[in-house]
């Protein structure tokens, strides 16, 4: 957005993944109870059930920006495209975890 503020492009895209990441990855800690089969431990169930509901407000965040600049700037135009939807995954322990802490662009 720092972008599209300060250089005004004539076209730019935004993608996100990180929603359908957290899915992929959470599902089984936000709802335990789709699954007939669980095998993971509930420590790891109490660290991350808030991790899709996170990402969605930091999505709706973002959307919510994107959505005041171009109201702001009615040359241009909005265009969302989504596609697929997300099903309960398998409910097996995930023991890998990647994390960015000191991201430059902050």
């Amino acid at each position: 957005m720092k972008q599209m503020k300060n250089t005004k492009p004539q076209f730019a895209t935004f993608f996100t993944n990180h929603v359908a990441s957290s899915m992929h990855r959470y599902w089984a800690a936000a709802y335990p109870q789709d699954y007939k089969t669980f095998n993971i431990e509930k420590e790891w169930v109490d660290t991350y059930k808030n991790e899709i509901y996170f990402t969605m407000e930091m999505f709706s965040r973002f959307f919510k920006e994107i959505v005041e600049f171009v109201n702001k700037n009615p040359e241009y135009k909005l265009i969302v495209a989504s596609s697929m939807g997300q099903a309960s995954t398998t409910a097996e322990q995930i023991d890998s975890q990647v994390y960015v802490e000191h991201p430059k662009f902050l």
